[in-house]
């Protein structure tokens, strides 16, 4: 949104500018969150999105300004900043530092702490992606995944619901899953993970689901708007004829 006002308005900032203001939002979200502002709707929404978007940020400004910077960089010497970074903040909190994103939940750990550990893993999984590319780029798995990235995103916590959603019809309607916890499906406070039988490896349903569900239902939205375009581009046509 903001980018589109600053379009209407013929302003474009250089990315650095997004980024610094995206990280002033995101980091008195953090100190929000931890002075207790997260416990209650909406605005642990509000914390939550404002706080994620630094990293969408990070990405746009990766992309533009720092990849073919980065990309120079050896591997050896990529992870070995990476972990030497990340062992730091082990031995300073003699522990390995951990947040709830979900519930904006960062357990007052400083906002520096927050937004360099988290853009310290995405910088590792950028670069093994990069060092897979050449081996499994071309298989039909991974690049459906990777063309549907943006409905994964956006539909993954949709999907756990849906998944918990079934739970509960077959736990109402059958004589299966008895053991399953209404109460904790109802509460507002998180998502109820409902794990069949309390096995550890049924969670790979939930998995599974926040890749297959988004992917089916941006395959929808295609078709629809496949389905639209025709139907605009008759209408265009027919006029075009008419006159």
């Amino acid at each position: 949104m903001k980018r589109k006002a600053l379009f209407f308005l013929s302003i474009d900032p250089h990315e650095s500018i997004y980024f610094v203001i995206d990280f002033i939002f995101s980091y008195y979200c953090v100190i929000f969150s931890n002075k207790g502002y997260n416990k209650g709707y909406p605005c642990i929404d509000i914390l939550r999105f404002v706080h994620l978007n630094i990293y969408y940020q990070l990405g746009i400004f990766y992309k533009k300004n720092l990849e073919y910077l980065i990309e120079k960089i050896r591997n050896d010497i990529y992870f070995i900043t990476i972990f030497a970074i990340k062992l730091s903040y082990h031995l300073y909190y003699s522990k390995e530092p951990c947040f709830y994103y979900g519930m904006s939940e960062y357990y007052s750990y400083n906002p520096f702490t927050v937004i360099i550990i988290s853009t310290l893993g995405i910088l590792f999984w950028i670069r093994i992606s990069t060092i897979l590319v050449p081996s499994i780029g071309k298989s039909f798995y991974v690049n459906i995944i990777a063309n549907n990235t943006f409905s994964i995103m956006i539909n993954h916590l949709l999907a756990l619901e849906i998944v918990s959603d079934i739970f509960a019809l077959l736990s109402k309607n059958t004589k299966y899953f008895k053991n399953f916890d209404f109460q904790r499906f109802y509460s507002l406070k998180g998502f109820y993970i409902y794990l069949p039988n309390n096995v550890l490896q049924s969670g790979i349903i939930y998995f599974l689901s926040c890749l297959i569900i988004p992917i089916i239902i941006q395959k929808i939205i295609n078709q629809f708007k496949s389905i639209i375009l025709k139907k605009f581009k008759r209408c265009n046509k027919r006029n075009y004829m008419n006159l």
